[in-house]
């Protein structure tokens, strides 16, 4: 195969190209995307943070998606880059033995395993973040040299900076978003129980990750975000990965989060939900819905 990439050896006529040429039939029904490194979008967060803050805020390793039990009147944290508000979850399909709706949305975080991820309640979201910036508890934005502003005993497991410090000064106050909307769908394969509830949108944060949510469907959520500055905050709908609500782990009684999200072992023969959980398409086939030639 010709190396597209070479130049074209000199010759008589227009002037020798580099790289790949956007007349070649085999590119020419193709689809591009021109990377621009160094270039900074006025919705990127990444130009806030410091090369320490980089390192818990970027992935450094694969990502483990968390899921969490919450409802209305809760707020979710990711690190003091952004917090979503559960504003509202209402029913409009009446209740029936079939469908049960649940006051209750699974929110799966997919960030950074080094940003941590608070759950309190809305009204004490503003308090807890204003206390906690630049803390430990928080982990993103932080001081990365010495503490500075008076100590405080309290704040010695919140790390830093505390009060006074520079590097807060610099820091966006939290701006919110317009309030998003999230039905809940479902998917009409006879699934395992439990499976139904499925993330039907995404609430995409920049340069901090996203959350997949999974609302009882035909129920409608309302959420409302917050960033520093008001920066990068969309909806995605349809989910990028619906079913991964259904890789989450065990929850211990009284608990909103789950645990960590486990992969099957390939050496261990597949159990019909591990099936369904590599796609629904495969488990239709297991249950002799479609021919393996589809």
């Amino acid at each position: 195969m010709p190396d597209v990439f070479k130049e074209s050896p000199g010759a008589p006529g227009p002037a020798p190209t580099k790289g790949i040429s956007d007349n070649n039939p085999r590119y020419r029904s193709k689809k591009w995307v021109h990377d621009t490194p160094g270039v900074v979008q006025p919705d990127q967060l990444v130009s806030l943070l410091t090369h320490e803050e980089l390192q818990e805020a970027l992935p450094q390793s694969p990502i483990v998606p968390q899921t969490f039990r919450v409802r209305r009147g809760t707020s979710l944290l990711l690190g003091g880059l952004a917090r979503l508000d559960i504003l509202y979850v209402h029913h409009p399909v009446p209740r029936s033995r079939r469908l049960k709706p649940s006051d209750y949305v699974l929110a799966t975080v997919f960030r950074s395993n080094a940003l941590p991820v608070s759950v309190i309640r809305t009204v004490e979201a503003s308090a807890f973040y204003r206390d906690n910036l630049g803390g430990k508890l928080l982990g993103v934005p932080r001081h990365g040299g010495e503490m500075l502003g008076t100590p405080y005993p309290e704040r010695e497991l919140l790390g830093t900076p505390r009060p006074g410090g520079e590097r807060l000064k610099f820091w966006p106050p939290l701006l919110p978003s317009d309030t998003f909307r999230v039905t809940g769908v479902t998917n009409l394969l006879p699934l395992p129980r439990g499976a139904r509830l499925i993330a039907s949108a995404d609430l995409v944060l920049s340069s901090a990750g996203w959350v997949s949510l999974a609302v009882t469907p035909f129920s409608v959520c309302e959420v409302r975000l917050w960033t520093p500055g008001g920066r990068g905050m969309y909806l995605r709908s349809p989910s990028f990965l619906p079913h991964a609500p259904l890789l989450r782990g065990r929850r211990a009684p009284g608990c909103v989060d789950y645990e960590p999200h486990q992969q099957p072992d390939p050496a261990e023969p597949p159990e019909p939900s591990d099936i369904f959980r590599s796609s629904p398409q495969n488990y239709a086939k297991y249950l002799g819905l479609l021919d393996d030639a589809e």
